[in-house]
């Protein structure tokens, strides 16, 4: 029994998302990430609306930096939006504004309208993340992305994915889709995170399925284990308020 509760499989019934991007300063330890961030989550996951939230961890093989942020989903777009206006005019952390905090070296924040989403498995096996992120130019984008989002949806649970996001954002015409993954289960942490992110890479892009037309540009591609859930709907029905899907191979909140 993993404590989780409010969650099922099946069609999400979300109209919003709101995504983060973040660079992370230095490389503080992950335990100490882990921890602050469940201080913070404790006040940000009352928001109005929030279903959901993944956060991912990925060391950039090139430079070493630490990504993070966060991909949330909202019932509405009011709700998300919303949440991009307190997060950045209220919220403070120490006297700091939430993304204004030193600790993160560059952030990027969007917020989006849910064409689909779905879960393919329970939460409580969503360990892993791959959100990408295009432009494109086109016109009557909405309407093609809702036509072809059954088919993304099969080839999405065809790969493996527990969860699939297709997202659209048409003022700042971009689309993204976060999709989920379980873990590949072993002995071994150090092996688990390692064949879960292989997993999850070796997947084709489900951007073959867009049309040619809308002349998508990839922006952003990452996959990510994550560090943590935000679970506000499992805390509201008495389950527990978070989950930390790859402990043991990344740490979970310590009490200190």
């Amino acid at each position: 029994m993993t404590g989780i509760k409010g969650y099922l499989v099946g069609d999400i019934p979300a109209q919003a998302a709101f995504t983060s991007e973040i660079i992370i300063n230095g490389l503080p330890p992950l335990q100490d990430i882990v921890n602050q961030q469940d201080v913070q989550r404790k006040i940000m996951d009352t928001r109005p609306g929030m279903y959901l939230k993944y956060l991912p961890n990925l060391y950039d093989p090139v430079n070493g930096q630490l990504r993070s942020g966060g991909a949330y989903l909202f019932d509405t777009t009011q709700q998300a939006s919303e949440y991009w206006d307190w997060t950045t005019n209220v919220f403070e952390v120490n006297n700091v504004k939430f993304w204004n905090q030193s600790m993160f070296r560059s952030t990027k924040r969007f917020v989006w309208e849910v064409i689909g989403a779905t879960n393919f498995a329970p939460v409580d096996t969503h360990a892993v993340g791959r959100y990408q992120r295009w432009t494109y130019d086109g016109a009557n984008v909405e309407k093609e992305l809702q036509r072809i989002y059954p088919e993304l949806k099969r080839k999405a649970e065809d790969q493996g994915a527990a969860a699939i996001w297709l997202l659209h954002s048409p003022g700042e015409k971009q689309i993204g889709i976060q999709l989920a993954f379980g873990k590949v289960e072993g002995a071994d942490p150090e092996a688990v995170g390692h064949n879960s992110l292989a997993r999850a890479v070796s997947q084709v892009s489900l951007d073959s399925i867009f049309p040619s037309y809308i002349k998508a540009q990839k922006i952003v591609d990452r996959t990510s284990l994550f560090l943590a859930l935000w679970l506000p709907r499992s805390r509201l029905a008495g389950g527990i308020p978070q989950s930390h899907p790859m402990y043991p191979t990344l740490p979970a909140v310590q009490d200190v």
